[in-house]
């Protein structure tokens, strides 16, 4: 839902168009770019236009004396509340836009307007009375924002190609991050595949100085585990009565859009709890969308039964799409929008039921961070096992595994797969343990496959290790929090925009 990016000292004006090019993809309907020579900074924009469609919402936009300017790719769910805020004798709009919205604010609160915004966002702010050059970045990691410094110029872009697009970073692979790859299947933010280009880390905001052409600090506005402090955990109706609100009101937030929108409707708890939701504060019926898999083989993943029981409930317009995987060749032409290594094959569905749905609509709301905030993968309840099963003698987890190992798993039983996990994932340190149950090749199987210079020399366990030194409340769903939902969210996002 558009693409943004910048160039901090260069005179080759070329440049910014060239990485806004690159960015059509993401935003179809509009572009534009802005040279700022007394900063020596180019700014440049990509437009899917959702909130606003009139010329007034073109981008890269400023206040009304022209000394603020923006460049925003996302949502600001709370800009009409934040809007009637603000001083009308003070400020002036000149559009509709959550985006202006932005600018206003910092006008009355500088850095401490990011923390108030609501929504999914990543955008670039330049105050050329301070000279300087704001990245911010949306809580969970939603918008994807990459920078580096190279051939002594400051670059940054929604996605890494367009970064690469200028020539003035010459590729380089971070062996550090293919070692991380390798247990993920992605690689963790503020790494990337490269060496010296960076993942602004969700709920961050960057602050450049034009002037020195430095960065000057990286500062975390919003932390998941400092949210909801406070709540008493015994009053189960007041809980119950609060989130009640507070899922319908960011439904409602995000249900506001000049154009048509609908939902993913996959029948699980998550997404049947959005779809109730959007159907009690909508006059027309609300368009779903789920897909089906054929096939025995693949029966334990269809949904249809449940989804269309949902569908049926509120009154929906529900569409269905047939998965056919027999030819999955149409995968490797998503390559190119992952711009690093991606490794789990569930984009390709998202993709496919993107595709179908931009037929109909052009948002669709979904499910997707549900088990992560609520606990409702089984791996979680492994952890609550784990308090009491890490006293068992690893010999006897040894001797569990062996008589297990003459049974198949299967694909339609998942029991059998989760106990031998279970078993070989027992480990005293925290991070380790998780990192058996959940995440791919092990220490050990990496060392084999990455030998040589191309050896990395940090374990992979360290990265949640600082999540869980960070947000011990949290846990192993405030390391899901932070970790893998911002990358599933940040591929979801592309798949709908890229087929806009």
């Amino acid at each position: 839902m558009c693409g943004i990016c910048g160039i901090v000292g260069t005179n080759d004006r070329g440049l910014i168009t060239a990485m806004a090019s690159s960015l059509t993809h993401r935003g179809p309907d509009d572009g534009g770019v802005r040279h700022f020579p007394e900063a020596g900074l180019d700014l440049g924009h990509r437009r899917l236009s959702i909130i606003d469609l009139s010329p007034r919402g073109r981008q890269p936009m400023s206040n009304e004396d022209g000394t603020v300017w923006i460049t925003f790719n996302g949502e600001i769910y709370n800009f009409l509340d934040l809007k009637s805020g603000l001083d009308p004798a003070r400020h002036r709009f000149h559009s509709e836009s959550d985006t202006e919205v932005i600018l206003h604010l910092y006008e009355d609160h500088g850095t401490n307007a990011f923390a108030k915004l609501n929504g999914m966002f990543a955008f670039a702010l330049y105050d050329s009375r301070r000279e300087r050059l704001f990245l911010v970045r949306d809580h969970l990691g939603i918008k994807p924002l990459y920078f580096v410094e190279s051939g002594g110029a400051f670059l940054f872009a929604s996605e890494i190609k367009g970064l690469l697009e200028t020539g003035l970073y010459t590729p380089e692979i971070d062996w550090q991050s293919v070692h991380d790859f390798f247990t993920f299947l992605f690689v963790p933010a503020p790494q990337t595949i490269y060496r010296g280009i960076h993942h602004l880390p969700p709920a961050h905001w960057l602050e450049y100085d034009l002037g020195s052409r430095r960065i000057v600090r990286t500062e975390r506005y919003w932390e998941v585990a400092k949210w909801g402090a406070g709540v008493q955990p015994s009053d189960h109706d007041g809980l119950k009565y609060e989130l009640r609100t507070l899922m319908s009101d960011a439904v409602g937030k995000q249900m506001i859009s000049d154009v048509p929108l609908g939902a993913f409707l996959s029948g699980g708890v998550d997404s049947n709890i959005i779809v109730g939701l959007m159907a009690g504060q909508s006059s027309a019926p609300i368009k779903t969308f789920t897909v089906l898999f054929e096939g025995d083989d693949l029966s334990y993943y269809d949904e249809r039964v449940e989804a269309k029981r949902v569908s049926e409930r509120f009154s929906t317009e529900h569409h269905e799409l047939p998965i056919d995987l027999s030819h999955p060749e149409e995968m490797l032409d998503l390559v190119k929008y992952f711009d690093q290594p991606f490794g789990n094959t569930t984009f390709f569905l998202t993709w496919l039921l993107s595709r179908y749905t931009r037929e109909s609509v052009t948002v669709a709301l979904s499910g997707a961070g549900g088990d992560e905030l609520f606990g409702g993968y089984p791996r979680y309840r492994a952890v609550n096992a784990m308090r009491y099963l890490r006293f068992i003698p690893q010999s006897l987890a040894k001797a569990g595994l062996r008589a297990l190992s003459p049974l198949q798993d299967s694909f339609s039983d998942r029991r059998l797969h989760r106990v031998r996990a279970l078993l070989s994932g027992m480990d005293p340190d925290p991070a380790r343990q998780y990192l058996k149950w959940v995440y791919y090749l092990d220490e050990e199987r990496k060392r084999k496959l990455l030998k040589g210079n191309h050896g990395a020399s940090q374990d992979s366990s360290r990265i949640l290790r600082s999540h869980l030194d960070r947000i011990p409340e949290g846990g192993m769903t405030g390391i899901d929090f932070h970790g893998w939902m911002s990358k599933h969210f940040c591929l979801t996002t592309c798949w709908n925009i890229q087929i806009a």
